[in-house]
Formats: structure tokens, C-alpha cells, sequence
């Protein structure tokens, strides 16, 4: 070895001497045409050794001048839908100076992970990236190592940041609707700290880096009612909090009946509301429009008042300038008007179609919408039932209006003669200074009514005669008709039901009975109610059953709202 050395030294001590340009090979190129070719590749070596030591020594210089960053202080943009491992490292690469270090058959077994687009820090990314992996990971400067979990020959400073341990508050959890399914892909927002993220594959979720206070955490989901809830965190606290989201697509898989069928309210296309029983049978109410009063979009109920009064229902407004009168169909009966004669606890449904294309079933007559009522029946499976419903209330009018007393009244006239400019005078005030209620009053048929006080002649009450000289002791005092005609009230319902099933029959009997008292004295509705509905199958080909409803009612009130009398006072 130490003669090649020397003999080699001896080559290169001989070319010093000689005078030669660069040639297009290069600078050694001559070198290398001369030597022999055993030196040719212990040349090639050495110069070799000698590059790569002067990249390396480059590059530690370059490091030693750039400034390592943390990790919570760097934020990137990210959303992922269903992307890898591989493809987040990417990203945060793309946004950042950070290079990531991993086993790819690590990494690999990582896929369809999702995250909602915010701003986060690249702590927070790799937390919720790692949270439900063996993965973990350690910064060396700029670089991000990722290793396995369940290596036992890294470091104790490497195992310390398997779980990585935050100055401030985490909050964690899992999102389950509830049925106990997770909710992949739920978004979570914190309300008042601008951070946010989505639940795993497994419905899990983790927000780190949160500053103690007060905040609100909503968590949604499509096809699911958003949560919203007040959480208090403290510096180093990770809060376990569980949603549970409930669906709010069921309504879509509700039996609605349009015209003549039953379907599915999802295959409905146009507008359409329902009411079901349990809504109805917490209504007290005589009348079944009064039930729907509030309950459905697009439909005004104007409840008249009194007892048994039905209400007046419109849909969609008014639609001509005649009859704006809904149409009602009772188990495939058509009706119009009198939904007080249909007992409130025998519906089952109560469906409105509001839309033409549906109440063109019904041709001229459901133009201003239909309202479909279908009673209850037996549930097929179930046992014989005997139910009893009843209810009693008392009704009391509170507020009455200030009126005046005759006196009252009088001076309040009398200012109104003075103040206009007329005369003050008047046949029952007199024509003094204030006005004076007469003692009497006589009427004379044919005659205007005279005045006469206490002891005048004309009152002399041997002179009475009912046909042609009536003698009235005036009422000074007055009378408050409105607390005299109204006054406490009773009413009470009761409703008696039987119904059971099999698998060739059901059946169905309802009885009920109301009565209803008004506040104005002498008003009231009465109603008798029997419902029967039965079917029997007795071939897989016949069906046989009848629907049998009978009512009947007594009323006494105010027809109309107005002031004409309807079996209340006699002529």
C-alpha cells in the first residue's frame, strides 16, 4: 500500500511540470487519460469522499442559520373527505417548512380520514390525526418523526409524546344518534374560541390548545337536530363529553292519506300537513277546526267563540269572493262545515292538503282545500283495550269593561250639548243647569214617553194600565249587563273507547258525551256521539267491515257572532 501511495505521488509530482489548457472534458480529464486505469478508480473514490463531505459540511451550516418552529405556533388551512395519512402530510408540507419521517407500512394502514375546513396549528392537526392510531410523534427541529406506538426501543423523551400533553384545556368525545350508531363526519364548533373539527370514522372527536373560560360547544349533523352546550373549562382540563344527535328525517317515513290511499309522506310531493291524535286529544276543544289552530303552515283558524261554535278555516286565504268554506272528509265521507258534529277523541289523523295537485281529487269542490279525517280503528296485534278519557272545566269571565251609570251618562251628554253649541235640553234630563234623572217613565202607545217625578199626578199609580199607560220606576242606579248576563261556567267530556285486533278482524267502539256551557247565561251545546268501526277478513280474497258514526247535538247561542237570538230569549 504505501509503495502504490508513492508511486501515485510520483505521477502527480510529474504532471506539475507540465503547461496544458482546460479540455472539454474537464479538468482532470487529461489526468484521467494518463493514469493507468487500477489509479483511474482510486482517483474517482477519493474525490468522491472529498464532495460528500463538503455537502455535508453545507448543509449543517444552512441548518445551524435557520430557526426551528414550534408546532403550536405554525397554523395551516386543512379540510380532508375520506383522504389518507399520507395525503394530510402532504398538505401540512405544502403550507409549511415541516418534513415528515414515517414507515410507509405504518402510515398505510391509516385511510378515510375527514376533517372540516378552519385554521388550525399543527399541533392540533397531528393530535387529531393521531388521537385513534398507535401512531405518535416527536419534532427533531423542523422534521416530524412518526413512529409506532408499540415500539419499545425508542426513547423515553419519544414515549413522552405518544399522548401529548396541552397548557390549556381539551375537550373530547363521540357523537351516537340513537340507535347507538356513530355519526361520522359530525361537525363540532366551539363558540367564542374560533376552533373546530369533524368526527373520525368512529364518531370521535378532540379539540386541544383551549383557553380556560366559558364557551359553547354545537354539534351537527346533516340529517340531524344540532346540539348546542355550555361547557367551563380550566387550563390542563380534557372534558369527556358524549352527544347523542336525534334524527329529525323520521317524519318522511309518516302515513299520510291523500284522497282515497294511504303513502308514505317522502312520496308526497306536494304541500301537505298532519296531525296526529296525541296533538287532538290534548286539545279540549268541541270543534275539530278549534284543534288545528296554530298546528299547520299556510292554514288560519278564526275561532268564533262560544259554546259548540265551529271555526272558520282557511287555506291558502281567500279564493273567491264566495264561498271560502273548506272541505272536510270523514273516513272517505265528504262534509262541509259542522266539524262540531265529529267528537275530537274518535281522530286517528288529521291530514291537510293544501296543495291543487292533490284537492284536484275532489274537482271544484276541495279548491279551497281539503281537510282528511280518518278515526281510529283496532292495532292489529293488540289485546282487547277499554279506555276512559274525561275532563271538567271551569270557565270565568275576568275582565269587564268600565261602564257608565245613568248620572254618569247624563253629564256626559249634557257636556256634549254644551260643547257643541246646541241647545241644553232634553225630555228626560229636563232643560236645567245639570241634568236630572226623572222618577218615572209612562209609556202611552202612540205617545212620546213622558217624565214625571215622585208625587206628580201623572204618576199616580191608580192611572197604571198595562195596555195603554204603563207607569216604569226609573233605575237611577244603573245595571252592569255585562256582569249580569255572564257568570261562571261548567263543562265537561267524557269519552268511553274499546278496541282490540286479531289477525282476520279489528274493531273499534267509541262513546262520548259533551257537554259544553257558555259564560252567557242560558248558552250551551250539548253532544251524543257513537262511533263503531269494524273489518273482518274472512279469505285472503274478501274483506268485510263498516264504519258507522252517529251525532246528536242541542245547542243555544248566538248564531253568527251577531246579536240576533237563537233559542236564547223569546220575542
Amino acid at each position: 500500500m504505501h509503495n502504490r501511495f508513492k508511486q501515485s505521488g510520483n505521477h502527480l509530482k510529474h504532471f506539475k511540470t507540465m503547461k496544458f489548457s482546460f479540455p472539454a472534458g474537464g479538468l482532470f480529464y487529461p489526468l484521467l487519460c494518463a493514469c493507468e486505469n487500477k489509479y483511474k478508480v482510486w482517483l474517482m473514490k477519493v474525490t468522491s469522499l472529498i464532495c460528500a463531505v463538503v455537502c455535508t459540511g453545507l448543509q449543517l451550516v444552512m441548518a445551524n442559520d435557520v430557526k426551528s418552529q414550534n408546532l403550536d405556533e405554525v397554523k395551516v388551512t386543512l379540510e380532508l373527505k375520506n383522504e389518507s395519512l399520507k395525503s394530510a402530510f402532504r398538505k401540512i408540507e405544502q403550507q409549511t417548512e415541516f418534513r415528515f419521517a414515517y414507515n410507509k407500512s405504518q402510515v398505510d394502514n391509516y385511510e378515510s380520514i375527514s376533517i372540516q375546513k378552519a385554521v388550525y396549528t399543527v399541533q392540533q392537526v397531528l393530535e387529531v390525526l393521531l388521537a385513534k392510531t398507535k401512531l405518535g410523534f416527536k419534532t427533531i427541529r423542523n422534521n416530524i418523526i412518526i413512529f409506532s406506538g408499540d415500539d419499545n426501543e425508542r426513547d423515553t423523551s419519544i414515549n413522552k409524546s405518544t399522548t401529548p400533553a396541552f397548557a390549556d384545556g381539551t375537550i373530547k368525545g363521540k357523537i351516537t344518534n340513537e340507535k347507538g350508531e356513530v355519526v361520522a363526519g359530525a361537525s363540532v364548533l366551539l363558540v367564542g374560541a374560533d376552533k373546530g373539527t369533524a368526527a373520525n370514522n368512529a364518531g370521535e372527536f378532540i379539540l386541544g390548545g383551549i383557553k380556560a373560560g366559558k364557551y359553547t360547544l354545537q354539534v351537527s349533523a346533516i340529517g340531524f337536530q344540532s346540539i348546542s352546550q355550555t361547557v367551563t373549562i380550566k387550563d390542563g382540563e380534557t372534558l369527556d363529553l358524549d352527544f347523542v344527535l336525534k334524527d329529525v328525517n323520521s317524519a318522511l317515513n309518516e302515513v299520510v292519506v291523500t284522497g282515497y290511499s294511504r303513502q308514505s309522506k317522502r312520496d308526497v310531493t306536494g304541500a301537505v300537513s298532519t296531525i296526529s291524535a296525541d296533538i287532538v286529544e290534548k286539545t279540549p276543544v268541541a270543534d275539530v277546526a278549534s284543534a288545528l289552530q296554530g298546528r299547520a303552515a299556510g292554514v288560519s283558524v278564526d275561532a268564533q267563540g262560544g259554546p259548540g261554535s265551529t271555526a272558520v278555516v282557511r287555506i291558502r286565504g281567500f279564493g273567491s269572493n264566495g264561498n271560502n268554506d273548506v272541505l272536510y272528509v270523514i273516513d272517505g265521507v265528504q262534509m262541509r262545515g259542522a266539524s262540531n258534529l265529529v267528537n275530537p277523541n274518535d281522530i286517528e289523523t288529521i291530514t291537510i292538503l293544501k296543495d291543487p295537485s292533490i284537492t284536484s281529487l275532489y274537482g271544484a269542490q276541495g279548491g279551497n282545500g281539503v281537510i282528511v279525517i280518518t278515526t281510529k280503528t283496532g292495532k292489529r296485534g293488540s289485546a282487547p283495550k277499554l279506555e276512559y278519557n274525561g275532563y271538567g272545566s271551569w270557565e270565568t269571565p275576568t275582565k269587564y269593561p268600565d261602564v257608565l251609570t245613568p248620572q254618569e251618562y247624563a253629564n256626559a251628554y249634557w257636556g256634549y250639548l254644551k260643547n257643541s253649541g246646541l241647545p241644553v235640553t232634553n225630555q228626560f234630563y229636563g232643560s236645567g243647569a245639570t241634568p236630572v234623572l226623572p222618577d218615572y217613565l209612562i209609556e202611552r202607545p202612540g205617545s212620546p214617553v213622558l217624565v214625571a217625578a215622585e208625587g206628580s199626578p201623572e204618576a199616580n199609580i191608580s192611572l197604571y194600565n198595562l195596555s195603554d199607560y204603563r207607569i216604569l220606576k226609573a233605575n237611577k242606579e244603573g245595571t252592569d249587563w255585562f256582569r249580569s248576563v255572564q257568570g261562571q261556567s261548567f263543562s265537561h267530556n267524557h269519552q268511553l273507547n274499546l278496541s282490540g285486533a286479531t289477525d282476520k278482524s279489528n274493531y273499534s267502539l267509541g262513546l262520548g258525551y259533551l257537554d259544553n256551557r257558555g259564560t252567557l247565561l242560558g248558552t250551551y251545546f250539548t253532544r251524543y256521539s257513537l262511533r263503531i268501526n269494524t273489518e273482518f277478513k274472512p279469505a285472503t280474497w274478501l274483506k268485510i267491515g263498516e264504519n258507522v258514526q252517529f251525532s246528536y247535538t242541542q245547542s243555544a247561542g248566538l248564531s253568527n257572532g251577531n246579536h240576533n237570538p237563537q233559542n236564547l230569549f223569546a220575542d
